[in-house]
């Protein structure tokens, strides 16, 4: 927040968030945001304290997030449309002793009255009016033990035995990630972010948190379900467009100590300068395909200078070749990083005359950010050479405090750093399989909790789903093991590769047309015995595929091969030696 302060000191009448009809200043964001953070300071919010966050994608939501670093408080997202179950046990988990929320949402969610603070309530506006709207000085700070290795916030991502895990991230892993994103893509004629994603996954700190501190503004979308309409029609519209805050209107409305902590509606004049300004947007493979539903077959979308940031998931080569003729002047970037490691840790950059781009299958997740640290280990926990897949250890600046009340968890996951001198060097083992590619950057490869083994052979799903989506009709696919018991599927053959697909078009392909494609690439062993064709796959809340709800396969559901009986008694003993050993009711010919 301290690089935030300095941009309010140089930039202080400039949009700071814009949202539908409502502008913010950097000026009058700052203010709010001190008497929010006064307030909660007076309520027992200090380093460390964890302070709940209920709230829908508006300028309140920025305020709160201010007030409650401002305060040296860690603030924790909770997602207004997250089951009521999961919301009380992440309450019951941090122990939190204030929820900052809307009047509309405490309702729906069902949030304790004795826990939730409605930003939008008359009554504490009227109280916050009386709070000084001042800086804390560098002397507070220090006297309250406000540090650099203080929480910043804690988000709760899943866990592989049911139970939510959060992951603590200090102020200085979110300053270094902001520093430099901001350095990287947020200068020159970018004017600010576009914020599309829910706040309850950090996906949405790359479009807060470097705008704050290069002096930037950001454009949240409306939460409702035209989020990638409007998203749409935003890369299409010219930045300069945005209303612009006159200093005249700014100093006005905000010598005012009866200023409401909600947005109020601004009405300067329109600025509409000659130079149409790009913009930055972070968004997920997902979002790309809802994009490119909407664009259809129009060629380009805009020739703005968009920076779009893809994370979340594999970025597959031919949404990359898409990015690339929507927006054939954007900056394209492939990020990598889990929440463990601070919101992103390496980037692939590349634009539309990048050679490699007509090759990619999937793109390449690039090379490290500057004081974040990389190392791809085999299973003897030593450096793997260039090319072979190992397991990714990410370490620097980035790397999260631990999970929150789980030691024995934070202590198997970070781990000192057995490549480095320093005895206070920190690993975070991604579980995430990579290897170094000739040019120095690192691919994807899988998931070592996805890996399977059928019938001796170890398969990565992730590499037949990027075969997958390389095809022109493919728009989402899916590959998991059916049958057997967990990643290990030998006993009697029960096992079964099972791949869900969803067309650009229904009738596009066949499954048989799927499988001859695939045959062209992969060994047999490695090919899905069924096809499962789905109008969609279902998505989590954070816009990935979401495994668990994929449907059983049904046999009446399933677009198989058909079924070639052997020929001739030699054949039939082949079958019946294969049937007994892979236990399954039929061998065929295919």
């Amino acid at each position: 927040h301290a690089l935030f302060e300095a941009q309010v000191r140089k930039h202080g009448a400039a949009p700071a968030v814009i949202y539908e009809e409502h502008t913010l200043s950097y000026r009058q964001l700052n203010r709010r945001a001190n008497r929010l953070a006064r307030y909660l300071m007076a309520r027992g919010v200090g380093p460390d304290t964890p302070v709940g966050l209920c709230m829908t994608r508006s300028p309140e939501m920025l305020v709160a997030i201010l007030a409650i670093l401002k305060a040296g408080g860690a603030y924790v997202p909770l997602d207004p449309q997250a089951p009521p179950a999961r919301l009380a046990a992440l309450l019951d988990d941090t122990g939190m002793a204030i929820v900052l929320t809307q009047g509309h949402l405490q309702v729906s969610t069902g949030l304790p009255e004795t826990l939730a603070l409605c930003v939008d309530d008359d009554h504490l506006q009227q109280t916050l009016a009386d709070y000084p709207c001042t800086n804390l000085s560098k002397a507070d700070k220090a006297r309250r033990g406000q540090r650099g290795d203080n929480l910043a916030y804690i988000i709760y991502t899943s866990g592989s035995t049911g139970t939510p895990k959060g992951v603590m991230i200090e102020h200085r892993a979110a300053v270094n990630y902001a520093v430099q994103i901001a350095q990287r893509y947020f200068q020159g004629e970018v004017d600010g972010s576009i914020v599309s994603s829910p706040l309850a996954f950090d996906l949405a700190l790359t479009g807060v948190l470097p705008p704050l501190v290069a002096g930037k503004s950001l454009h949240l979308l409306p939460q409702d379900d035209n989020e990638i309409l409007h998203l749409y029609r935003l890369l299409q519209a010219p930045a300069a467009d945005t209303p612009a805050v006159l200093p005249s209107e700014v100093s006005k409305s905000e010598v005012s100590k009866s200023e409401a902590l909600t947005s109020q509606t601004v009405k300067p004049d329109v600025v509409k300068p000659q130079a149409i300004k790009p913009k930055v947007v972070k968004l997920t493979p997902s979002h790309l395909d809802a994009l490119g539903q909407l664009h259809g077959d129009k060629g380009v979308l805009s020739e703005v200078a968009h920076r779009v940031i893809v994370g979340g998931e594999a970025l597959p080569g031919r949404q990359a070749r898409a990015l690339a003729q929507w927006l054939p002047n954007g900056l394209y970037v492939n990020h990598y990083g889990p929440t463990e490691t601070t919101i992103g840790c390496v980037t692939c950059d590349f634009e539309r005359d990048t050679a490699a781009l007509a090759d990619w299958v999937s793109v390449p997740i690039g090379r490290p950010l500057p004081r974040v640290e990389v190392y791809v280990v085999d299973r003897f926990g030593q450096l793997a050479a260039p090319g072979v897949v190992g397991e990714l250890w990410v370490g620097g600046a980035g790397v999260a405090r631990g999970y929150w009340q789980r030691a024995a968890l934070s202590e198997a996951r970070f781990i000192r750093n057995p490549f480095s001198d320093d005895p206070h060097s920190r690993v975070y083992r991604t579980g995430d399989r990579v290897r170094w590619l000739a040019d120095g950057t690192l691919a994807f490869v899988g998931r070592v909790d996805q890996q399977v083994k059928l019938r001796g052979f170890r398969i990565e799903p992730g590499e037949i789903e990027s075969q997958l989506l390389a095809l022109p009709a493919v728009n989402q696919a899916a590959v998991v093991l059916h049958g057997g018991a967990g990643p290990c599927a030998e006993e009697k053959g029960e096992g079964r590769l099972i791949a869900y697909v969803s067309l650009l078009r229904p009738d596009a392909l066949t499954a048989a047309a799927l499988r001859e494609t695939l045959a062209a690439h992969l060994p047999a062993y490695m090919m899905p015995s069924q096809f499962v064709i789905m109008a969609s796959l279902p998505l989590t809340a954070n816009n990935k595929v979401d495994r668990s709800a994929l449907p059983d396969p049904d046999a009446h559901a399933l677009q198989a091969e058909t079924y070639e009986a052997p020929v001739g008694e030699i054949e039939q003993v082949l079958a019946d030696i294969w049937q007994a050993l892979l236990g399954v009711a039929r061998v065929g010919r295919r």
